[in-house]
């Protein structure tokens, strides 16, 4: 997958928008889907991550913006790779459809078991289905279930409105 310059700034202001703006108090933050911290730009951390403090060999207290877009960039290859093993015909996919199941399996982690509407309607090309089912929510530590309004319409404009459908087109 190609990484361009527009679908890692996009991905940089839904996963952190305050860090993309140049506030580095931004760089650990907690999820407000409750678990561990984030990092940088939605970097999860997993258990052996919070124990070592480190990320790909790097400190967290000590991350820069630089070793942040550094990290971006592997998980966004990392959730790229993982997809070119299930999708179907995924080197003959569009780069748009290719970002949006990236987006989607790096925000949820597979996004063909959690939104296999979605998943399928990418497959098969289906727009009308596509903005039917992307709309994402999650539960926060008391189990409120809140929709990601921002990153929803976020989504919405890059990928599924009728201007982004006819940029895409061009």
């Amino acid at each position: 997958m190609i990484q361009t310059e527009q679908f890692i700034k996009y991905m940089k202001m839904c996963e952190n928008a305050g860090l993309y703006a140049g506030d580095e108090g931004k760089i650990v933050h907690e999820s407000p889907e409750g678990g561990l911290e984030t990092v940088g730009y939605g970097h999860k951390l997993n258990v052996l991550e919070k124990q070592t403090q480190q990320i790909y060999g790097w400190n967290i207290a000590e991350l820069t913006r630089e070793q942040c877009d550094y990290i971006l960039a592997l998980d966004i290859e990392s959730r790229a790779n993982s997809l070119a093993q299930i999708v179907p015909a995924w080197d003959k996919r569009s780069q748009r459809e290719k970002e949006m199941l990236v987006e989607f399996q790096f925000n949820l982690g597979n996004v063909e078991k959690k939104f296999p509407k979605f998943y399928n309607a990418v497959l098969a090309r289906d727009l009308s289905t596509q903005r039917a089912e992307y709309k994402r929510h999650y539960k926060d530590p008391k189990g409120n279930k809140k929709e990601l309004t921002r990153r929803n319409r976020l989504f919405y404009a890059r990928y599924l409105s009728p201007l982004a459908i006819k940029g895409w087109s061009e």
